[in-house]
């Protein structure tokens, strides 16, 4: 099993109060169906150290958030694919987060009347005291389900007061569909979401070595049956990486891939920031 990482018992506040935010542990494990066996592991393995009677409701919101990150995410995909996993307790209400490398095609939702698939997250919303998602950086994407106390049921503190919680990456205005449309589905990001997304998937690559410097990196076609976006989409996330600088547009040739030092320094990518600054796809 992956090794988790030390629990961090530090007397982390926020802004507006003194309640303590204690960090139960994290783990970062592969996208593919095997690891869900770990993610169960890794949290029997925090709740060692705790006697806490929502082991088991925990045990249900981890296998199910980490199988539908390996199903619906480009972590599953991915051949290199991870999902991490965090449990945090603040003010007794415990904190899942699953962060996943996003995807251009879904956004978490409930089905109306599950059928052979959809039973996960109506697990989800049965057992949590609440649960959602939110974007982050490099197109990735936190789905996260609260636990409140044995017989409270009540919202993470931080999040009542209009913030995120710990670990959370706020979305921008164009954030997505809202909570109430988590139960109309089927529904996808926006269009802006999408442009992020495969912007952010394509300058991994060439920081990985898989597409590099001089060659093109990839074709408004591939893009579109790869991710199942717009024509539109696949050219403004083309658009979006020459902005950043990560390729430059060759005449009868496409979108060349840059060299390294052309890139930013920076590799959370500042993709979010030009979204809500007036990029729209």
């Amino acid at each position: 099993m992956a090794k988790a990482e030390e629990i961090d018992q530090s007397s982390a506040t926020s802004d507006t109060d003194e309640t303590p935010c204690v960090r139960w542990g994290s783990i970062e494990l592969p996208g593919t169906p095997s690891a869900t066996s770990k993610a169960r592991a890794f949290v029997r393995e925090v709740f060692e150290r705790r006697a806490d009677e929502r082991v088991h409701d925990m045990l249900i919101l981890a296998t199910e958030l980490f199988s539908n990150a390996v199903r619906h995410s480009d972590s599953g995909w991915d051949p290199d694919g991870k999902i991490r996993l965090q449990i945090t307790e603040l003010a007794g209400i415990l904190h899942l987060q699953v962060v996943d490398q996003g995807s251009a095609r879904t956004v978490p939702y409930l089905i109306s009347k599950p059928g052979e698939e959809g039973y996960g997250l109506q697990l989800v919303e049965k057992i949590s005291s609440e649960w959602g998602h939110c974007y982050c950086g490099e197109g990735g994407r936190t789905v996260w389900a609260n636990l409140a106390p044995p017989g409270e049921s009540s919202a993470w503190p931080e999040l009542e007061q209009g913030t995120v919680a710990p670990g959370e990456v706020a979305a921008s205005d164009d954030a997505g569909p809202e909570e109430s449309e988590k139960e109309s589905g089927p529904a996808r990001p926006t269009t802006s979401q999408q442009v992020v997304h495969v912007a952010a998937v394509l300058a991994r690559r060439m920081r990985s070595g898989q597409v590099t410097p001089g060659s093109r990196v990839a074709t408004q076609q591939q893009l579109m049956e790869e991710h199942g976006v717009s024509r539109q989409v696949a050219w403004s996330a083309l658009c979006l990486l020459r902005i950043e600088g990560y390729a430059y547009f060759r005449k009868n040739v496409g979108t060349i891939s840059t060299e390294g030092y052309y890139w930013p320094s920076d590799e959370s990518f500042l993709f979010d920031e030009l979204v809500e600054h007036g990029f729209n796809a």
